[in-house]
């Protein structure tokens, strides 16, 4: 499915990357954080100067009717990729808490900002009222860029919070891992939920209930991480949903639990049953039929039948969220659904209790009933959804019509995610430019107290110079002549893996379309051996063999650096060299 929305980018001649990777550099930028307590996501908001000159992206007016508005303000979530299921993270640290983190893969990242989109394109059209925020990029970086990138934030944050999430994203993408990065659009202003109060807290909490139904109603998707930190609020303004990483989409072929989560779908759908009193399937079945529409008050359908109606669907998807996180996401110590702050503005404190599990101490029963505290905010929501699905008729010309977005992505002036397209933007981040030093020579490279964090590159560094030694044997065939064109060959192979030695150290990243390298100085190579404590020793080429460094033989490793590094099609590329230099050869000799 091709998802597509977003805002609009004012210059379509850059990246969606570059864009914000323009606003990131703007003089005066500020980096502060969001949320960090999800089980995956790393939440900062960033900030520049209000000048427009510096803004990349517009976002809808006030009245809802262009994109024209320059947007200061972007929200980005981070995650820690890995295709590894039992890849486990250390705890997040903050003020002496743990935060238990987890990796993303990959597909399942895009999948995230693609649902998310989706949502934005639906609810925007026709009220101009989107539940979400719009995605105005996806990428992902390597290791090596990831480090480049994440001190460039290290740099602009201005909270020791937003430091320390940056630095435990720095530590901990290594090796296999990749950041994953959503950025989403953002006026300036806004702030988590939770830290509104009063009535403006119980309004915002109104919306935010309105805004899930509409996005089971409409889209028949439910969003089960639904919590105070996940939407974001503004004095006099509608908050938004931020976080779509945990949804489950009923109109995706699988509207079964046990489809959608395998192996424990039997497992939340007996907690379902047991909790509630009700059998999952009929309910299932019976919210599913019930439509945005069917949610407005008019003709048959009374004030009365629309409450009973969002009564039944709130329900439902609360003993889902309570359901699917304590058994899918195994969320220890999470006793309550992630919705229930917003349960308890419907129903009360009294009847929806932090702890539903009867096996833990403080259990009570949640008591979803309709009376004299319930009533009244489900009458006040009947007119907010409303407001937020009904189509605006003021302005025939309408920038959020479902055509005018369509027009808008065709003519790339919004951004849009396509399934099939790489994100990756590793080489679009470049490293600063280092002081020229004194050259030194560089056959080997041996460790000197080195940090721990260098020590997977001095081990590829090292296979790669091991790996040059080897071609040299085997392409040579030990002549040692100086005439012999193999010779020569010989001296372009330990060039071309030296250069790459030196690209991958120092972060940069080689033209793999054309198999071109980007050349590099000696003098960068060299700064950057001096920076991280490397010693460089000329040693006799017998002695580099494979048992004495303790390196995992060179077919394990070329798996594992061949994204980076290009080795494999090197390889290639200097066999069929040395087949065309032996056909030149055993043809010289017959011309003979």
């Amino acid at each position: 499915m091709k998802i597509k929305g977003g805002l609009r980018q004012k210059n379509t001649n850059i990246s969606s990357f570059q864009a914000v990777l323009n606003m990131i550099e703007t003089p005066g930028a500020e980096l502060t954080h969001v949320s960090y307590k999800s089980a995956s996501g790393f939440i900062f908001k960033l900030d520049i100067p209000k000048d427009p000159a510096k803004s990349e992206f517009f976002g809808l007016n006030e009245d809802t009717h262009e994109f024209n508005v320059p947007i200061y303000s972007l929200i980005f979530k981070f995650a820690v990729i890995s295709d590894n299921t039992y890849d486990i993270l250390p705890s997040l640290i903050i003020d002496s808490t743990l935060y238990q983190k987890s990796c993303e893969t990959l597909e399942d990242f895009k999948k995230e900002s693609e649902v998310q989109q989706n949502i934005y394109l639906k609810t925007i059209s026709p009220s101009g009222n989107p539940i979400c925020l719009a995605v105005v990029d996806f990428s992902n970086f390597n290791p090596a860029s990831t480090k480049i990138f994440l001190d460039k934030l290290t740099n602009i944050a201005t909270t020791g919070k937003a430091r320390t999430m940056v630095s435990y994203l720095h530590d901990n993408i290594e090796n296999h891992r990749q950041l994953g990065m959503i950025t989403m659009e953002l006026a300036d202003g806004y702030d988590e939920i939770g830290k509104s109060s009063g009535t403006e807290y119980n309004k915002n909490v109104s919306y935010a209930i309105a805004q899930l139904l509409i996005c089971f109603t409409k889209l028949k998707i439910m969003n089960h991480d639904c919590h105070l930190a996940n939407v974001l609020s503004k004095i006099h303004n509608k908050p938004f949903h931020i976080d779509f990483g945990r949804t489950i989409n009923f109109n995706d072929g699988k509207p079964k639990l046990e489809d959608a989560f395998p192996y424990r779908g039997h497992r939340i759908i007996g907690i379902y049953n047991s909790m509630s009193g009700n059998d999952y399937k009929n309910e299932c079945e019976a919210v599913m039929k019930i439509g945005f529409t069917d949610l407005y008050v008019s003709g048959r359908t009374t004030e009365d039948v629309v409450i009973e109606r969002m009564h039944r669907i709130i329900r439902f998807l609360a003993y889902v969220d309570y359901a699917t996180n304590i058994t899918y996401y195994n969320m220890i110590g999470m006793e309550r659904p992630q919705m229930n702050e917003f349960l308890k503005v419907i129903y009360g404190s009294s009847n929806m209790s932090d702890c539903w599990d009867s096996n833990v101490s403080g259990y009570k029963d949640p008591n979803f009933v309709l009376n004299g505290r319930s009533i009244p905010v489900y009458k006040h929501l009947i007119p907010l959804f409303e407001e937020l699905t009904v189509a605006d008729t003021m302005s025939g010309r309408n920038s959020k019509s479902v055509n005018a977005i369509e027009n808008s992505i065709k003519k790339n002036r919004l951004f849009h995610i396509n399934k099939r397209e790489s994100y990756d933007r590793s080489s679009s981040i470049s490293l600063p430019r280092p002081q020229p030093t004194i050259a030194a020579p560089s056959l080997r490279m041996t460790r000197k107290k080195s940090p721990k964090k260098e020590y997977s590159k001095l081990k590829i560094s090292l296979t790669i110079v091991v790996i040059a030694f080897v071609f040299f044997k085997f392409l040579s065939g030990g002549s040692k002549s100086r005439k012999s064109p193999l010779n020569d060959q010989r001296k372009k192979i330990i060039k071309i893996i030296t250069e790459k030695l030196k690209e991958y150290n120092c972060g940069i990243d080689f033209d793999l379309s054309n198999k071109q390298i980007k050349p590099i100085s000696e003098n960068e190579f060299n700064e950057y051996i001096k920076d991280h404590k490397i010693e460089i020793i000329d040693e006799p080429e017998d002695t580099c063999d494979l048992e004495r460094l303790k390196i995992p033989p060179i077919e394990d490793l070329l798996k594992h650096v061949k994204n980076q590094l290009a080795v494999n099609d090197q390889i290639v590329s200097l066999r069929k060299t040395k087949k065309s230099l032996s056909k030149s050869s055993k043809s010289s000799k017959s011309s003979k």
